[in-house]
C-alpha cells in the first residue's frame, strides 16, 4: 500500500526472485497479476495466497498499474517484448528486474516512454528470501523525475534503492556488479584448488581468510558452499560465463583480468559444467583447459 492507494501489479516471471516478490507485495497489502503458462506451479502458489492470473500478457497489462519483468536473461526479456509493449498505455510503470543488458534497456525505455509510460531498469541483488523480508538491494536506471515519484514502490521489497543514472544504467552496473562479484569467486576457487594440491585442508583455509582482509559476504558464501550446501552460492557456470561476456561488450575495451575469467568460464562451459555452480572450480577438474589456453 502506497499513501493508502493499493497498486495493482503484474508480475511476469515467477521463478524464485519473482515468486518472492510476489509474496512480498501480497504481504504489503498490494493486488499482485500473474500470467498462466510459465512456471504453473509457483503461479498456482500465488493465485492460493491471493494473486488474480491472467491467460494473456494483453489482459494482463491491460489490468495494471505497473508490470514488473522479472526473467532470467536479456533474451528472455526481449522475447516478451511483443507480447506486452504494445498493449502499454500513459502513466503505467514498466520496471525491469532481470539481469538484462543495457542496450536493450535503452530500446524498451524509448518506447515505453514514447508510449507516455514511466520505465525502471531496476536488477535485484540478495536473495529470495531478502525478497520476502523487504531487504533486497536495487540498482536502478530512470530519469530523475521517474525515480523520486516511484521509488517508494520499490521500497516496498527492497531496503536498499540505489539510483545508478538514466535508463540502462540500472542494467550496466548490475553487469559490473555481477563480473566483479564473479571474478573473485573464481579467484577464490583457483586459491582453494592450489592449496588443495600441496595438502591444505579447505575448512582450514576458509578459517584462514576469514580472520584477514578477504572476509565477506561472498567469501562467506563461497566457503559455505564449498564445505557443502552447494546452493548456498547459487551461481552456475553457463549462467556467469553469459553475464562475463555481456560485461565485455559493455566494457568494450582491453580487460586482461576479466578476459582470463571469461575464458575460464567458458572452458567450463563447454566441458559440460554448465548447469553447475560456481564452487566447482575448486575441485581438481582435470577437464579444466588454462585459462590462458
Amino acid at each position: 500500500m502506497i499513501n493508502g492507494a493499493v497498486q495493482k501489479i503484474a508480475l511476469l516471471g515467477l521463478g524464485k526472485m519473482g515468486s518472492a516478490i510476489a509474496d512480498r507485495l501480497l504481504d504489503t497489502g498490494h493486488t499482485v497479476l500473474v500470467l498462466n503458462g510459465f512456471a504453473q506451479q509457483n503461479v498456482d502458489k500465488a493465485v492460493l495466497r491471493g494473486a488474480h492470473a491472467f491467460d494473456t500478457l494483453a489482459e494482463m497489462v491491460g489490468a495494471t498499474d505497473c508490470l514488473f519483468l522479472c526473467l532470467p536473461s536479456a533474451d528472455a526479456v526481449a522475447q516478451s517484448a511483443p507480447g506486452w509493449r504494445d498493449w502499454i498505455r500513459p502513466k503505467q510503470l514498466i520496471v525491469d528486474l532481470s539481469t538484462s543488458t543495457p542496450a536493450l534497456t535503452q530500446e524498451l525505455s524509448a518506447f515505453v516512454t514514447a508510449k507516455g509510460a514511466d520505465w525502471m531498469d531496476a536488477p535485484v541483488s540478495r536473495t529470495p528470501d531478502d525478497a520476502r523480508n523487504g531487504n533486497l538491494l536495487l540498482m536502478v536506471g530512470a530519469t530523475p523525475q521517474t525515480f523520486q515519484a516511484r521509488r517508494t514502490l520499490l521500497a516496498q521489497f527492497a531496503s536498499d534503492v540505489l539510483h545508478m543514472g538514466g535508463p540502462g544504467s540500472g542494467h550496466a552496473s548490475k553487469l559490473a556488479y555481477n563480473a566483479l562479484a564473479i571474478g573473485f569467486g573464481c579467484l577464490l576457487a583457483e586459491t582453494f584448488r592450489s592449496t588443495q594440491a600441496v595438502g591444505v585442508p579447505d575448512d582450514a583455509l576458509a578459517a584462514l581468510l576469514k580472520k584477514g582482509a578477504c572476509d565477506s559476504p561472498l567469501l562467506t558464501m563461497f566457503t559455505t558452499a564449498l564445505l557443502g550446501e552447494e546452493t548456498a552460492l547459487p551461481f552456475k557456470v553457463a549462467a556467469m560465463d553469459r553475464q562475463m561476456r555481456d560485461f565485455a561488450a559493455l566494457a568494450n575495451s582491453d580487460l586482461a583480468i576479466f578476459d582470463a575469467v571469461s575464458k575460464t568460464l567458458s572452458a567450463a562451459n563447454a566441458n559440460g559444467l554448465g548447469d553447475r555452480m560456481m564452487t566447482i572450480l575448486a575441485k581438481p577438474v582435470t577437464a579444466l583447459p588454462d585459462a590462458g589456453g
